[in-house]
């Protein structure tokens, strides 16, 4: 069965509630202005930022050592729902990862499924990073179809 499912090593996942500024990127070992959560994936998936969004692995993420390395199957972290996630308009999310496979791939989600989800980390089979257009996220052979789909019905209801 195919899978959008991370295969590779993560490491240092980061999300904040705000697009980052060039001046913030360039001060972000030494502050965490609007830091909502931070994964460093340092032998577990507990949030290192001040505000305890700690994670649960799931299917056997292997987290010995300073990275997360994920199967591709099923492997992924489960963070519990809470207010400072609802993250509405510009955000940042950034992650250090080594893909071993060439597929599209889900780095970090928000929500049951990336057609639902208000923001999403994912590489396409050609590396490149696939963003949301209008708020809306579709992948695969059908995706163009399927984001012309939703578009018609989100302007519509």
């Amino acid at each position: 069965m195919a899978s959008d499912t991370f295969a590779g090593a993560l490491d240092d996942v980061r999300i904040f509630d705000h697009a980052l500024s060039e001046e913030e990127i360039s001060t972000l070992h030494t502050e965490g202005v609007g830091l909502v959560a931070a994964y460093p994936l340092n032998g577990d998936a507990d949030d290192a930022s001040d505000n305890a969004h700690h994670g649960t692995p799931q299917n056997g993420v292997n987290l010995e050592g300073n990275v997360g390395v994920f199967d591709g199957d099923d492997d992924h972290i489960v963070v519990p729902d809470a207010p400072a996630l609802h993250i509405r308009g510009q955000i940042t999310l950034a992650a250090w990862m080594m893909p071993v496979e060439q597929k599209t791939q889900q780095i970090v989600r928000k929500g049951a499924s990336a057609r639902t989800s208000p923001y999403y980390l994912a590489t396409s089979g050609t590396g490149d990073l696939i963003e949301p257009d209008d708020g809306i996220v579709a992948i695969g052979s059908g995706g163009p179809y399927a984001l012309a789909a939703a578009k018609a019905l989100a302007g519509h209801t």
